[in-house]
């Protein structure tokens, strides 16, 4: 049996990817493997993250993972990983604040 992670990264192509607001995250994810990823009528977009995993889980197609927020459904078995290589979300949360205020 293959490692996981160590198999061609194409071949995730082969099943519809799953991702929340926009392709960014499947387009950065591959682009670290030198793949110009572009998305495609069978992949699916929703709204919610938990909705991403949720479809993952239901065998809809392969979503990307968020460490902090899968540990507990990689233990437990709803989901499962099917390559360990990452890359960098290309999202950024930033928090605005009046200075010398909490």
């Amino acid at each position: 049996a293959k490692e996981i992670g160590q198999g061609d990264p194409a071949r995730l192509l082969k099943f519809p990817l799953i991702n929340d607001s926009d392709a960014s995250a499947w387009r950065a994810w591959f682009a670290a493997q030198d793949i110009d990823y572009r998305p495609r009528p069978q992949d699916r977009r929703f709204e919610d993250y938990n909705l991403v995993l949720d479809a993952a889980a239901h065998g809809l197609g392969v979503a990307l993972a968020r460490p902090p927020l899968v540990e507990d459904q990689l233990k437990s078995g709803r989901i499962v990983g099917v390559d360990e290589r990452v890359a960098l979300n290309p999202v950024s949360y930033w928090l605005d604040r009046p200075v010398g205020r909490p």
